[in-house]
C-alpha cells in the first residue's frame, strides 16, 4: 500500500471538495474553519492542506503550519471507512521525524471519552499534554470559542515558552492580534 500526500493550493483544485467534506465530516463547526476561511488562506506560505492519498484514493487531511518556533498540526483526519488501520498514526510519525522543529497540535481537555482516546493516540506518537488552559479562538465571527489544550511532541517548548507559542497561533493561524487567556 502506498500511502502519500498530495497539496492542495487552490479552491480549483480538484481535490478541493474532497478536503472541504473530510474537514466538515470530521470536525464540529466551532472546531474548524469555513470553507471560504480556509480558501483565503491558501496563498499563505506558511499554511499547506495536504490530502491522505492511499493507492490513489483519498483517505483524509492533513493540514499545518510551519511557524518561526514550531510547526502546528491544524487538521488530521481519516475518512471513518479507513480509520483504526495506522494511517493517521504513519502520517504523524513521518511528519513528526521529518522535522527537527517542535510540533504543537490542539486537543479537547480529557473530559471526555473520545477526548481522552484521541490524547492517548497523541501520547503514543511521543506528544505530551501541556497542563495550561488554551483558549481556541472563534475560526469565524458567528462561531464560539474553546477551552483546549496544547500537546507537543518532545515537550521541550511548552514548559518555557507557551505564552509565545499561544501568541503566535493567534497571530498567525487565527488571524488575531489580541492575546487572551481563558
Amino acid at each position: 500500500m502506498n500511502l502519500n500526500l498530495i497539496s492542495v493550493s487552490s479552491v480549483s483544485d480538484p481535490n478541493w471538495l474532497f478536503l472541504i467534506s473530510c474537514l466538515e465530516e470530521a470536525f464540529p463547526v466551532n472546531e474548524r474553519s469555513s470553507s471560504a476561511s480556509l480558501a483565503s488562506l491558501l496563498n499563505l506560505t506558511e499554511m499547506k492542506c495536504h490530502l491522505i492519498v492511499l493507492d490513489n484514493d483519498p483517505i483524509g487531511i492533513f493540514n499545518t503550519w510551519n511557524l518561526s518556533l514550531f510547526r502546528y498540526i491544524e487538521y488530521l483526519a481519516i475518512v471513518p471507512s479507513m480509520r483504526g488501520k495506522g494511517f493517521g498514526k504513519r502520517v504523524l510519525h513521518d511528519f513528526v521525524h521529518q522535522t527537527i522543529s517542535p510540533v504543537i497540535l490542539e486537543v479537547e481537555p480529557p473530559v471526555s471519552y473520545t477526548a481522552q482516546r484521541r490524547i492517548r493516540f497523541y501520547e503514543h506518537e511521543g506528544f505530551v499534554l501541556c497542563p495550561d488552559a488554551y483558549c481556541q479562538p472563534a475560526y469565524d465571527a458567528d462561531r464560539s470559542p474553546l477551552l483546549l489544550q496544547l500537546m507537543e511532541y518532545g515537550n521541550q517548548l511548552l514548559p518555557d515558552h507557551f505564552d509565545q507559542v499561544v501568541d503566535l497561533l493567534y497571530q498567525k493561524v487565527y488571524q488575531i492580534h489580541i492575546h487572551k487567556h481563558t
